[in-house]
């Protein structure tokens, strides 16, 4: 189970979606260096449902900033790279699975 929130930096104070956490039918990796998200196919996942998604079941070798994609990755502010977010004040967190 995963979740989607506002974010905002702890450092520059930029606010942000942030997703978190695989779903039941897709897996969440990040950039290791900007943070950006990549969703791929569960693997272990199979069925009509599955198929009908377009995603691979690989993330792209590199991100465009040259980074890799990491399964654990932590989130990443995007304007200044820093990992020190919080959620920001006056939004939800919505649960996903």
């Amino acid at each position: 189970m995963g979740q989607s929130y506002t974010a905002k930096c702890k450092k520059c104070g930029e606010e942000f979606e942030c997703c978190e956490g695989d779903s039941s039918m897709a897996r969440l990796i990040k950039c290791d260096m900007c943070g950006k998200d990549c969703w791929c196919r569960n693997p272990l996942r199979k069925g009509p449902a599955i198929e009908m998604l377009d995603l691979s079941e690989k993330p792209p070798a590199q991100c465009e900033c040259g980074g890799k994609f990491i399964l654990g990755a932590p989130s990443r502010c995007p304007k200044c790279r820093s990992t020190e977010i919080g959620v920001a004040l006056g939004y939800g967190v919505t649960m996903y699975d």
